[in-house]
This record gives structure tokens, sequence and C-alpha cells, in this order.
């Protein structure tokens, strides 16, 4: 009996020694999985969402719609740095919230940001984009690649994605005055249309960025 013992207690030690008994303690389990592989991986699942949600690229502007847009950006763009300007006051005024993610705008009264000089130079570089892409109304791919652009650049500056939508309407509240008696539906669609082509480019961008973008 004694030596049945020391067999089964010898065989006992060897189980639990055995390679194909022994549990990987957790700790040295969770080692074996990827921080940087399960973040891009969300990432990923993101980036779907977004791209879902976006849904897919609105209809190009028509051959009318394109002539109404070069007749009225004529008008237009005689005053256009005021415009841009008049642009972001009343967004800022609407939005407030998104005049507070411009680092130089926090705090600023209305009356302040109307003789603000890095305002008026943003004014003007936004409306820039838009004489690009009125510019290239007959080469669609260079607009969409402008607005590509754009997108890509407002990453850095970690901008929602929801504010792109925004810019339209205030554009078009903008310029209406300065259209007057040439303002009717037709224009304000063919405007309309052009900012949710061009934005949805833009926004296509921010949401296929290496890091995606808040909504």
């Amino acid at each position: 009996m004694g030596g049945q013992q020391s067999t089964d207690g010898h065989e006992s030690v060897v189980k639990k020694l055995s390679p194909k008994q022994t549990k990987v303690p957790r700790q040295i389990s969770l080692l074996n999985k990827s921080p940087k592989r399960d973040s891009a991986a969300s990432n990923e699942r993101i980036t779907q969402g977004l791209l879902e949600t976006l849904g897919e690229s609105p209809e190009y502007v028509t051959e009318e719609q394109k002539q109404t847009l070069r007749d009225t950006w004529k008008v237009i763009k005689t005053d256009v740095q005021k415009l841009g300007v008049v642009m972001f006051m009343k967004l800022f005024e609407t939005h407030p919230d998104v005049q507070d993610s411009f680092l130089y705008f926090q705090g600023l009264s209305q009356e302040d940001m109307k003789y603000n000089a890095i305002l008026s130079a943003h004014a003007l570089r936004v409306m820039a984009t838009v004489d690009k892409c009125v510019s290239r109304l007959d080469e669609k791919e260079k607009l969409e690649n402008v607005m590509s652009t754009l997108g890509g650049k407002h990453t850095v500056h970690k901008m929602k994605v929801s504010y792109v939508d925004l810019m339209g309407p205030q554009f078009i509240r903008a310029i209406q005055p300065s259209l007057a008696d040439s303002w009717n539906p037709e224009v304000e669609k063919a405007w309309c249309d052009l900012f949710w082509y061009m934005t949805y480019f833009m926004k296509r961008s921010m949401i296929l960025s290496p890091s995606p973008q808040e909504t």
C-alpha cells in the first residue's frame, strides 16, 4: 500500500506539472491581446458607422444650376470678405458652441467679432474655397478634391463633422440681401445643392481621417 501511495503521489505531481494541464495565468493571456489591434478595430467600426450615416453622394448640380451659380457669384464676390464675416457672425450668433470651438474667438462679443482681423482672414479663406468650387463646376472631380483636402485639414483642429452642415444655410442667409431682386427659389436651390455636394466630400474626408472626428 505504501508503494501505491508513492506512485499515486508522483503521478499527482506530474499531472500538476504537465504542460497540457497547466492553465496560463490570466495576466499572461491578457498580454496576447494587442491594444493597438483592438483600437484599430474600434476605429474601423466607428468609421464604417459614420459612413453609413453619411450615405451616398448627393446628385450633382444641373447645367442650368451651374449657370445660375456663376451669374450670382459674380455679384457676390464683389464684396466677398464682408459677406464672409457676416456669414460667420450669423453662425456664431445662432450656434455659440461653434464660436467656442475656435480658440481665438472664445469670449468675444459680436461687436468685437465684426472688426477681428483673424475672423476676417478666415472668412476670406472660406469664400476663396467657394470661389474655387464655382470655377470648377465643369470639373466635378477637381471640386471633390478641393473639398476632400479641406476636410483633411479640419481634422487637425478636431472640428465636429456636424458643424460642416451649418455652413450652407448661413452662407445663404449672408448672400441673400446682396442679390436683392435676383433672389428666387431657383437661386436658393442652386446654392443649397452646391453646398450639399461640397460638404458631403468634406465630411467624408473628415470621417476617413486616421482619427474619426466627433459627430
